[in-house]
């Protein structure tokens, strides 16, 4: 039994270093071309990383991120769709060893969100919304389905605090215009 033991603690403390050691090894701010590129590749719009991006293991495995905001869509005017001063993410390491994502709260700091609608009726988050050509097929086996459903199933979100969020919104169809500052929300 003594060995058991020692061979759970050893593991205990492997974790434990490794979780102290891989933010200091790994740094996020290596992969933001990536990050960018991937985004572009496919949303078609452009991702600019400002900030720094932060990293953290243990107990959660954590992504922050600073100053980053997000084009707009071809033919609408404000200069971009979203800005977000800081966001943070954190997902429970344990749960993805059984391929389920347990997410905490989504924080979102400092958010500016530019809704518009042109005069045809289009939006500037239909590209978003809808799937592109490529990433879809015409038609869709039953086994894809019930994968696709599986991994919505191991999805568990936390909850959604957003912080100091300003939305504007421009509805060139029928001439209007609303906008919320300084909006706080906590799920």
């Amino acid at each position: 039994m003594g060995k058991l033991l020692k061979i759970i603690a050893g593991l205990v403390l492997l974790i434990i270093v490794a979780a102290v050691v891989a933010p200091m090894v790994i740094d996020p701010n290596d992969y933001r071309e990536e990050i960018q590129a991937v985004v572009k590749d496919k949303t078609g719009r452009d991702l600019t990383i400002k900030g720094d991006l932060s990293l953290s293991i243990f107990p959660w495995v954590g992504v922050g991120i600073n100053d980053v905001s997000l084009s707009n869509a071809t033919g609408f005017s404000a200069q971009y769709f979203a800005e977000i001063k800081q966001a943070n993410v954190k997902v429970k390491l344990l749960p993805l060893l059984s391929q389920q994502v347990e997410v905490s709260t989504v924080v979102l700091k400092g958010m500016s969100l530019n809704l518009a609608k042109n005069k045809a009726g289009v939006t500037n988050w239909d590209d978003l919304a809808q799937p592109s050509a490529d990433k879809t097929k015409a038609t869709t086996t039953a086994s894809d389905e019930k994968s696709s459903a599986a991994g919505l199933g191991a999805l568990a979100i936390g909850g959604l605090q957003i912080v100091d969020a300003n939305i504007t919104w421009n509805d060139a169809s029928k001439g209007e215009s609303y906008s919320l500052a300084d909006l706080d929300l906590t799920t």
